[in-house]
């Protein structure tokens, strides 16, 4: 994001405190906040440190170029309201709970989202390479994936066929001769994607997104950052990443397929590692459009 766009976004938000605060800091003598520091990572948006009557926050400017990537900020609220709610009941933390969303507000142009504030560290890429705690990983990745979230209004399941396309589309727009290069891959690609998209594998809460920097270790375990890729998709999607990422180090076992489907037979078994390979090649693709578009 540009430096000179994202302090002009930044002192207006500060600014418009008053609009947005009290839904922050129940309080009637508020004063602006201060901002700490810039927030580490983030590849998609920029975070700050905020701070107000001796209490911290994050407050997230959301990237201005959400629909490019096919963000849609409604279903990450719901997500993240459902996962708080879901802390209530079973006092298991898996993110951080969302306190003010812009697009609820006459502020919505500033495009923004304040988060409560976690004391913990983010991980680095060698985290994943110690079992125990890809174990707990997986472990986090099951607890969300167990959760009814049907009474949503939006389940439908994640359409990865559209969702490379719309990427595709997105690219060659702006980028026709980086499509030109790819196109003989691409096309090899969707037309087997196609088939994948059809069987009938079951959906279910899927991250998308299980970078080192979108999981925090804290004093309660595993928090997990950034849900505005979640949908409901392939359920094993989060564990492919993951092993995308470990890159099959030695140190660490590879996501055994039959996991996810308490009734797998022979045939079943072998549909799911056809899935497998699929998930990894999928994972591929949108990484690579993803940070193509994101050169823009």
């Amino acid at each position: 994001m540009n430096d000179l766009i994202q302090n002009q976004r930044l002192k207006a938000i500060l600014k418009s405190y008053k609009s947005w605060l009290p839904s922050v800091v129940p309080s009637t003598n508020l004063h602006a906040p201060t901002v700490i520091k810039k927030m580490s990572g983030g590849l998609t948006n920029d975070s700050f440190l905020i701070t107000v009557e001796h209490k911290k926050f994050i407050l997230r400017l959301n990237n201005e170029n959400s629909h490019a990537f096919r963000i849609d900020r409604y279903f990450e609220k719901s997500i993240l309201d459902t996962l708080s709610h879901m802390e209530e009941l079973t006092d298991v933390k898996l993110a951080p709970k969302l306190l003010f969303s812009s697009f609820e507000s006459d502020i919505e142009t500033l495009n923004f989202s304040v988060f409560e504030y976690i004391v913990g560290k983010t991980w680095q890429s060698d985290y994943f390479y110690k079992q125990e705690n890809i174990n707990r990983l997986r472990k986090a990745i099951r607890h969300y994936q167990e959760i009814d979230l049907h009474f949503l209004t939006d389940t439908k399941r994640f359409d990865y066929l559209e969702h490379i396309t719309y990427y595709w589309n997105a690219l060659k727009a702006q980028k026709p001769n980086t499509c030109d290069r790819l196109y003989s891959d691409y096309k090899s690609f969707v037309s087997r994607l196609k088939d994948f998209q059809n069987r009938p594998w079951p959906s279910v809460l899927v991250h998308h997104d299980l970078v080192p920097g979108n999981i925090m270790e804290c004093d309660s375990g595993l928090i997990i950052l950034d849900w505005e890729y979640a949908g409901f998709g392939h359920p094993a999607f989060d564990h492919i990443y993951i092993d995308t990422a470990v890159n099959k180090n030695s140190e660490s076992t590879i996501y055994d397929a039959s996991s996810y489907s308490s009734t797998a037979t022979a045939k079943s078994s072998k549909s799911q590692i056809e899935d497998q390979g699929m998930l990894k090649e999928l994972i591929y693709w949108i990484n690579t459009l993803w940070f193509c578009i994101n050169d823009i």
